[in-house]
């Protein structure tokens, strides 16, 4: 009987210290975007280097649905059909694909064959650089919603179903 009190009690403990590592992975409604987010360099599909902060000045004024994506990633693509659901409820909002893939060959033939609508980036330095790692992303797909300011709403969402994200691309 003891025993299994005991086993009760750290089931207990290891939910909740789950749930709270969980709960810190995400960003804050309206925090500002990271210094080190903003100075990510990617690659647009012409091979242009652009930094983040003139990707998100591009869009200012919209809603924008980010994806840290690859094609080789099973559960990327398996989300898809979710994200296009998203699009249809959220025309006036920005959808935005940032590739992880091994480079950029593959990158454009995975938007190519799974006919991926949106606008794509691919980050040279992966999941390593200074972008993944000031929003703390280690592992794809991740999803964050940044508001019409530059704000980011919600990140570390790994489920594009999540009522966060509607909720998020849904704000004013």
């Amino acid at each position: 009987m003891k025993k299994t009190k005991i086993s009760y009690i750290k089931s207990i403990a290891i939910a909740v210290i789950i749930i709270a590592f969980i709960g810190c992975s995400q960003t804050k409604k309206g925090e500002k975007m990271p210094q080190g987010a903003l100075q990510g360099t990617f690659l647009t599909l012409e091979g242009k280097k652009v930094q983040f902060s003139e990707i998100l000045e591009k869009y200012e004024g919209k809603n924008i649905l980010v994806e840290v994506c690859a094609s080789w990633c099973k559960e990327c693509i398996l989300g898809l059909p979710h994200v296009n659901k998203l699009k249809e409820k959220n025309i006036n909002s920005v959808f935005m694909f940032l590739s992880i893939d091994r480079d950029t060959a593959q990158w454009k033939r995975g938007i190519e064959r799974f006919d991926i609508k949106g606008e794509h980036y691919f980050l040279p330095s992966a999941l390593k650089g200074s972008f993944a790692q000031s929003l703390q992303i280690t592992k794809i797909p991740s999803y964050m919603v940044v508001n019409k300011k530059g704000e980011i709403l919600v990140s570390g969402i790994t489920d594009p179903t999540s009522p966060q994200l509607k909720e998020a691309l849904s704000s004013k």
